[in-house]
């Protein structure tokens, strides 16, 4: 009579359960090095969303406030970034710069005032915008054929 040299057996060998183990390992390592890269990344999209939103802020602001007095702006202020202050005396967790001034002396540039905003921490964000006299004053039209006042460089009004 012949016997078989191993019937089949049911159950796993010791190695093929630690082969096993190790294969699930690395798969839920990888899972979780994926789950960490992603909440860096909304943590990163959220800091970039609080910043543009509080410089758009910032920015709407200023623009009102130079709008209410136009003309003193445009002749206290004669170059881009002759008047400024700090981001962080609006909100302390934000450091950087609000630049306003004159845009030029020229034609083309008479009358504009350009607003900038950057935040430097604690992600980087810049905007800015020109506001013209037109904004304030009324278009140009037969009556009042220029509706901004000339204002010298350096001041005057």
């Amino acid at each position: 009579m012949k016997h078989q040299a191993h019937a089949s057996r049911g159950g796993l060998t010791v190695v093929e359960v630690l082969i096993a183990l190790v294969v699930m390992a690395i798969a839920f390592a990888a899972l979780a090095l994926t789950q960490v890269s992603t909440m860096r990344m909304n943590a990163d999209s959220r800091r970039m969303s609080d910043a543009t939103d509080f410089a758009n802020d910032v920015l709407e602001d200023k623009t009102k406030e130079i709008l209410a007095d136009y003309s003193t702006v445009l002749g206290a202020c004669a170059t881009p970034d002759a008047c400024s202050e700090s981001l962080s005396d609006h909100d302390s967790r934000y450091q950087g710069t609000l630049t306003w001034g004159r845009l030029g002396s020229g034609y083309l540039d008479q009358g504009l005032i350009r607003i900038a905003v950057e935040v430097t921490s604690p992600t980087r964000v810049s905007f800015y915008r020109t506001v013209s006299c037109i904004d304030v004053n009324p278009a140009p039209s037969v009556a009042l054929p220029d509706p901004c006042p000339f204002v010298p460089a350096g001041g005057g009004g």
